[in-house]
């Protein structure tokens, strides 16, 4: 395992840690919440002037699921999600697409108690 990797999984990510425990591991997830995701997510990104933001912590927290539970591998885009195009923003990043079926259960519950959270600011 990389050092980049190591510190990663090493670091106290105390947002992913609470969303963590407050989820549980379930086989499945239910269709109703799996829309309601759908739906906060579409709220917060028409909603909120922090979109930028809101979309680094989902992806962090992605990544962080995928490096604890997943692959070790650092520099593949989890979950099968899609490289779309440089970021506006940030020459030196890139847009990524996801489609949030590929997702385990436990980390679609994650960021749904994530959009909660944000939507309740």
């Amino acid at each position: 395992m990389s050092v980049i990797t190591d510190e990663v999984l090493n670091s106290n990510f105390p947002l992913f840690d609470l969303l963590y425990n407050k989820t549980d591991q379930r086989e499945e997830c239910s269709q109703n919440e799996l829309i309601e995701l759908v739906e906060n997510l579409r709220k917060l990104f028409t909603n909120r002037s922090n979109i930028h933001n809101i979309q680094n912590v989902l992806f962090v927290l992605i990544r962080i699921y995928n490096l604890r539970f997943g692959s070790d591998e650092i520099f593949d885009i989890p979950f099968k999600g899609t490289k779309l195009s440089q970021n506006k923003q940030d020459e030196n990043s890139y847009d990524i697409k996801f489609d949030i079926r590929n997702f385990p259960c436990r980390l679609q519950h994650i960021l749904l108690e994530y959009t909660r959270l944000e939507l309740e600011k």
